[in-house]
């Protein structure tokens, strides 16, 4: 009978408390179920990333080697933007410029791929929260 509630009244042991305020063991399980889904729609989304990524990646190679250099760089743009931000140097002349690659666009193609998966994992869950609420 030592316990009381937040109104001042004491409270018996065994006896519920009408104030949700003052039970917060009583909604936590309530809040780890919620935390286990959106765990699950996080790891959904991730592997939408990673399959869509791998998918447009061999898809850019076959574009390419069909002869669709266009395509490739659609549907591959993330790594045009990474491509973009790497110097150049050019090995001809002003007037005719010859611009060759370096180890940096290597890397600048191997960081495309993480990269992929995390704006396509990140479409997936934006696209994945809009379908579960309806909105």
């Amino acid at each position: 009978m030592g316990l009381c509630r937040a109104s001042g009244a004491p409270l018996t042991i065994g006896q519920p408390d009408a104030n949700p305020a003052t039970r917060p063991l009583r909604r936590l399980p309530q809040a780890l179920g919620s935390t286990d889904q959106s765990m699950r729609k996080v790891a959904i989304a991730l592997a939408i990333g990673v399959v869509v990524t791998l998918a447009l990646l061999g898809l850019t190679f076959a574009a390419d080697a069909a002869g669709h250099p266009g395509v490739a760089r659609a549907l591959f743009w993330h790594n045009g933007v990474l491509q973009s931000l790497v110097p150049l140097g050019n090995i001809g002349t002003a007037t005719h410029p010859v611009y060759e690659g370096s180890p940096l666009n290597f890397f600048a193609f191997c960081a495309s791929i993480p990269l992929g998966f995390v704006i396509y994992g990140v479409a997936a869950y934006v696209a994945l929260k809009f379908v579960r609420h309806g909105t």
